[in-house]
């Protein structure tokens, strides 16, 4: 499913938590596998970057336990 966010157009491929933190994981337009904390503000939703290793570790152990 395509969703636009931020101005960028990306295909969900699903969402999840770790901790109090919503994620999303997605293929960016040029259909790299991708993730970001998911926003909701409202009626508006944006992307924000993981910056932190420690958490890209879990963001990556929670996408490789679901896409393999």
């Amino acid at each position: 499913m395509d969703f636009i966010i931020d101005g960028h157009t990306l295909k969900m491929l699903f969402k999840f938590n770790i901790g109090e933190k919503e994620y999303i994981t997605y293929l960016d337009e040029n259909d790299e596998i991708s993730a970001s904390i998911l926003i909701n503000e409202g009626e508006k939703t944006r992307l924000e970057a993981i910056t932190d290793d420690k958490e890209w570790d879990l963001v990556e152990k929670e996408i490789d336990k679901r896409l393999n």
